[in-house]
């Protein structure tokens, strides 16, 4: 028995708004548009009942009956072709052309984002009870048997949890980290430690997004015998309005803190991504309201002035 695909070709242009092939010097606009055509020949996909080998005993016992289908295209060239194999199509060989309309908008509301339009003549699917019944063994001959090894290695349980030591190596501390590993996993399929592991991920992340927030947004001064050093928030910075001078710089402890919590391997990398833009999202905030109070500071200076004028000294007469 065999499946497959056949394809004899495929094309794929890039054309003009009438269908024809050309070079498009593109220049994307709201309403602007992206046309290719497709070209297909011969494309089959063929699901054999039999082999060579075994086709006499089958017809014999009467339990299958092969067939074969045409191509079906205009010309009547490959009927009379003997050098190709006959297989059983399941969808018999089709040629057709279709043209793919792409908007360069992200936002369509007057047209479709992809428009696909295609001159079929005809379609020939053919499924005999033979062929379901192969196509459902080819299935399970593909797919792993979850239930059993077969020399593979199967799906971890909490692999965020899973000890990254193993028994017998001489590490006293192996056999209590397999025993919290499986107390933790019972804990998990059972639901009874649903709230704790909560609380846990909670003050982690109370403690990860502040100290990210640091290392990323606090001031930077320019060293000359090296890269970039963080500076003190007291000194002035000479990087303008953006630099966030109310951020204190990371010291060494809490750096290491927060290099131990990116490796903490219970929080994913979408958990960190996440509470990464959390403390961006904090900052940016932070430097809105420091905006508005500078604004505000100012009005009042003005109007101050406005009223009492300035302290300069006054024309001498």
């Amino acid at each position: 028995s065999s499946a497959g695909v056949c394809l004899e070709s495929l094309k794929l242009v890039t054309t003009d708004e009438k269908g024809n092939r050309t070079f498009v010097d593109r220049n994307p606009s709201k309403d602007s548009f992206l046309h290719k055509a497709l070209q297909i020949h011969g494309l089959g996909i063929y699901l054999d009942e039999q082999g060579s080998s075994s086709s006499s005993n089958n017809n014999k016992q009467g339990k299958i009956t092969t067939f074969s289908l045409a191509s079906i295209q205009e010309s009547d060239e490959s009927k009379g072709s003997t050098s190709e194999p006959q297989h059983s199509y399941v969808l018999a060989p089709l040629s057709f052309q279709a043209k793919l309309r792409q908007a360069d908008s992200n936002v369509c509301l007057d047209h479709p984002k992809y428009l696909l339009a295609s001159d079929l003549a005809s379609l020939s699917v053919m499924l005999s009870k033979t062929q379901v019944e192969l196509a459902y063994k080819i299935g399970e001959m593909l797919t792993p048997d979850p239930s059993i090894d077969n020399g593979r290695q199967q799906a971890l349980l909490f692999p965020e949890y899973r000890p990254l030591v193993r028994l017998g190596t001489g590490d006293k501390t192996a056999a209590r980290q397999w025993w919290q590993y499986a107390f933790r996993c019972v804990g998990r399929m059972n639901g009874q430690r649903s709230w704790v592991e909560f609380h846990r991920a909670f003050m982690k992340r109370k403690q990860y997004i502040p100290l990210f927030k640091r290392r990323a947004h606090a001031p930077r001064e320019a060293s000359e015998d090296g890269p970039p050093k963080k500076s003190s928030p007291r000194k002035s910075s000479s990087k303008g309005d953006d630099e966030c001078h109310w951020i204190e710089p990371l010291s060494e402890d809490e750096e290491e803190t927060l290099i131990l919590l990116e490796q903490d391997r219970s929080i994913s990398v979408e958990g960190i991504m996440i509470w990464r833009d959390m403390a961006d999202a904090q900052v940016r905030l932070e430097k809105e309201k420091h905006a508005a109070t500078k604004v505000a500071a100012v009005k009042s200076k003005s109007l101050f002035t406005s009223l009492f004028g300035s302290s300069g000294g006054g024309s001498k007469s």
